[in-house]
């Protein structure tokens, strides 16, 4: 089984194809899925993979542009009507939360599970956890915008002792 996989769910820029769709990457790792942008059409494309929602870990929104982040009330509805109730992480620029308070709003959409939604204002350290660590960047781009990087972090392996000298690997 490979441990982590990436996805690309979408890498159209600012309008979809029929070929390709919006931004979004699936992050895979033993299992949970890490969404870094959730452009128009991630549902459809997560259905294509045969990625399940209810194995989304976090979401990672790299700006406020529209083929970034369009297909993310989708997803939350999405999330809500197949009946998550752990919580889910999202990280994002500024007016993320003002985004989605907004939409649940405005969509009188009712999310039954936690949305802990972190704003990042500069690069650094977003997450970390035991195995993993995930930091960002801010980039250059018009508007304020976040690159991200999923850091693996160094897991103690067993040193096979009988393997070691059947190879011929002198001790010490």
């Amino acid at each position: 089984m490979n441990p982590m996989k990436v996805i690309t769910l979408g890498t159209g820029s600012g309008v979809p194809t029929l070929k390709r769709n919006l931004a979004c990457v699936a992050l895979v790792r033993h299992g949970r899925i890490f969404l870094f942008d959730c452009g128009e059409a991630a549902q459809i494309q997560m259905r294509k993979a045969r990625l399940r929602f209810s194995r989304v870990e976090a979401i990672f929104i790299s700006h406020m542009h529209g083929d970034h982040l369009l297909g993310l009330m989708g997803m939350l509805m999405s999330m809500e009507m197949e009946g998550r109730t752990h919580p889910l992480r999202l990280f994002g620029p500024p007016g993320i939360a003002e985004y989605v308070a907004t939409l649940t709003r405005l969509h009188q959409a009712h999310i039954n599970f936690d949305v802990n939604i972190r704003e990042l204002t500069e690069s650094g350290l977003v997450c970390d956890e035991p195995e993993y660590a995930v930091r960002c960047a801010a980039l250059d781009h018009r508007v304020f915008v976040l690159g991200y990087a999923f850091i693996e972090k160094d897991r103690p392996g067993e040193f096979n002792v009988r393997a070691a000298e059947q190879l011929g690997v002198p001790a010490g």
